[in-house]
């Protein structure tokens, strides 16, 4: 996979480019793709400048595959709550059962 491919699958999924910084960029709240000398790094970068959960990887193609894996995981489980969140009924007293 190349760095176009990438981005093309990242934004057919829509997944929103607010999730990510594929140039190394240090933009807060996301998740990072970094060239490291002689190695990539993928990291989520939050508001205070941490870098969490670092991977390192020898070449591009698996780091560009992590980063797609991690944000599609990060993705599908947020659009998996908010629909479970939508078929629940709401928390109202016409729904409680008085005994």
């Amino acid at each position: 996979m190349t760095i176009e491919e990438l981005k093309s699958i990242l934004k057919s999924k829509a997944i929103p480019d607010t999730w990510y910084s594929l140039d190394g960029s240090l933009l807060p709240d996301r998740t990072v793709l970094y060239r490291n000398y002689d190695f990539w790094e993928v990291f989520y970068f939050d508001e205070r400048g941490n870098t969490n959960n670092i991977k390192r990887f020898s070449n591009e193609e698996d780091a560009y595959q992590y980063i797609l894996d991690v944000l599609s995981n990060e993705f599908d489980n947020i659009k998996l709550k908010n629909s479970v969140d939508r078929e629940s009924p709401p928390d109202t007293e016409d729904n409680v059962i008085l005994l």
